[in-house]
């Protein structure tokens, strides 16, 4: 800013410094959006690349814990860090995280971001589930088809919430009766994964009901491929 006092004429002068700063500032938003995202990539790839759900835990913590500047950031925080509570076997954090996150209000929600509150419906019902309320799992599930029915506009976002409910509804269903398994992963629902992490999980949660249906050879193939 001191050399543009040199400028005689008032105006130009001012409209100088107003020019210097706003580029400053602009310089300064991109630089610090470039430096988040960085880390932000950072921490998803030791989730969903490195399968590391400690370690992600303890770095995305604190994100979780920040207040949300609008809907979408706030749900997909909080489906992120479930996806790392329930890959790590902590359910009740998981149970709480979920259950503060469908307090939102979504009255005029976008579609993505009933994608994302249906994903958080899955992995709190999961989560249920593994704690052994399957009443309370079964009870969500409405909620649950009801965020998914809001996708119906996006054919992509549709078929990703389609594919969401009935791997639910197969979560739930097998974990009241393993003897019923019949689970199957069709290619569209793999080809709908968008990540490692997602291709493991969904291996993983195979895996489980095969072997509780007593299927250890398929069971078998499936946690050779999580290995």
């Amino acid at each position: 800013i001191p050399p543009f006092f040199f400028i005689q004429n008032r105006f130009l002068r001012l409209l100088g410094i107003f020019i210097v700063s706003l580029i400053g500032q602009l310089l300064g938003t991109m630089m610090a959006t470039r430096i988040s995202n960085s880390e932000f990539d950072r921490m998803l790839t030791i989730l969903h690349l490195d399968c590391n759900s400690k370690k992600f835990i303890e770095e995305f913590a604190p994100i979780a814990a920040s207040t949300a500047t609008n809907l979408s950031i706030g749900l997909t925080k909080a489906l992120l860090y479930m996806q790392g509570l329930f890959a790590a076997g902590n359910y009740d954090e998981a149970i709480k995280e979920g259950e503060k996150a469908l307090a939102y209000n979504t009255v005029k929600s976008k579609v993505n971001e009933y994608l994302t509150r249906t994903s958080v419906c899955q992995y709190l019902i999961m989560s249920y589930c593994e704690k052994g309320d399957t009443a309370k799992a079964a009870a969500l599930f409405r909620e649950l088809e009801e965020s998914a029915s809001h996708t119906h506009s996006e054919p992509v976002l549709e078929a990703k919430a389609r594919s969401i409910v009935d791997l639910t509804r197969d979560y739930i269903k097998y974990t009241v009766n393993p003897q019923f398994c019949d689970a199957t992963i069709t290619d569209e629902e793999y080809l709908l994964c968008e990540s490692n992490f997602e291709k493991v999980i969904l291996r993983y949660q195979l895996g489980r009901l095969y072997f509780r249906a007593g299927e250890k050879a398929l069971a078998q193939q499936c946690f050779s491929y999580v290995a």
